[in-house]
Formats: structure tokens, C-alpha cells, sequence
């Protein structure tokens, strides 16, 4: 098993302040966890009404680019948590 098995390259929602998009919508490396809590976010949204959404959270990921990328760095993008380990 490789050590980033799992993880993925993704859009993340950021600075939407930014006149940049690189800023507004940075990619960063995500690992199985966040990927998989995302996922679950989405689903259940999807099952509830408007007035239950805020209880759900809302999701970091706005898409799925490819596969891990050293050149993002070894941690994760949304939790912090290293690929390394």
C-alpha cells in the first residue's frame, strides 16, 4: 500500500474575497478521510430539506482533479494530516 494511497488532488472552496482564482478555489491535496466526510455531507444533504441543511455542515470540496501530487505537498488541505505518515 503506497503511503497517499487514497488521496486525492481537489478544488477547495477558499477566499472568495480574492480577485484570484487560485486564491477563490485553491487545489490542494485531500486525504480518504476528508474525502469520504465530503461524500457523506453531500449525501445527506441531498436527503434532507432546506431547513435541516445548516445542520449538516457544508462541504470543502469542490472537485475532484486527479490523484495525489507531491507538488501540493504532503498534507492535507483540509485537515492538516500528512501523507507521510
Amino acid at each position: 500500500m503506497s503511503f497517499n494511497e487514497g488521496w486525492k488532488v481537489c478544488s477547495v472552496w477558499g477566499d472568495m474575497g480574492s480577485d484570484s482564482a487560485g486564491e477563490q478555489y485553491p487545489q490542494v491535496n485531500v486525504c480518504p478521510e476528508c474525502l469520504a466526510e465530503d461524500e457523506r455531507r453531500d449525501k445527506m444533504r441531498a436527503e434532507m430539506d432546506e431547513e435541516m441543511d445548516d445542520e449538516v455542515g457544508d462541504s470543502n470540496i469542490v472537485n475532484v482533479l486527479g490523484p495525489y501530487d507531491a507538488d501540493y505537498g504532503p498534507q492535507c488541505g483540509i485537515c492538516g494530516d500528512s501523507a507521510e505518515e
